[in-house]
């Protein structure tokens, strides 16, 4: 989820606006691995996860089932979780940054890459490495 954001990073240089809801779905992931499936320092335990409810004010009546210090450490593994992908996510575009200007040429180019052009573009899989491609075009965003 944090790799357009992290391929603008590498390949312009800035951040743009267009990875928002791709940061919003991998910081909910992150914080439901903690709050809810127990996948954090903080151990196996559920705390009461902060869902949407339809109702104006329902989060407001409702109190938390830990404390603030607890929060404050959820805070911290839901940040440690992202940290630790957008590392991963760094490290693997860096080292696949001939493929990454290749794709990044083909967007600016033509704003969409076809399933061919974009196995074209990054060429044969190396050694104990998986691409799961669907069979839909990559959209690109010129910012």
């Amino acid at each position: 989820m944090l790799g357009g954001r992290t391929a603008e990073e590498i390949a312009i240089g800035e951040i743009t606006t267009g990875a928002e809801s791709d940061l919003v779905e991998a910081t909910r992931l992150a914080r439901r691995m903690v709050t809810r499936w127990g996948m954090a320092k903080l151990g196996p335990i559920a705390f009461r996860a902060d869902e949407q409810q339809p109702f104006l004010g329902y989060e407001l009546s409702q109190r938390p089932d830990y404390s603030e210090a607890t929060a404050a450490e959820i805070d911290g593994e839901v940040r440690r979780l992202l940290e630790e992908a957008h590392e991963e996510v760094r490290r693997r575009l860096t080292d696949a940054r001939e493929r990454l200007d290749h794709l990044v040429d083909a967007l600016l180019r033509e704003e969409t890459v076809e399933l061919d052009e974009l196995n074209r573009i990054l060429g044969p899989r190396r050694q104990g490495e998986s691409r799961k491609i669907e069979p839909r075009a990559v959209a690109g965003s010129r910012s």
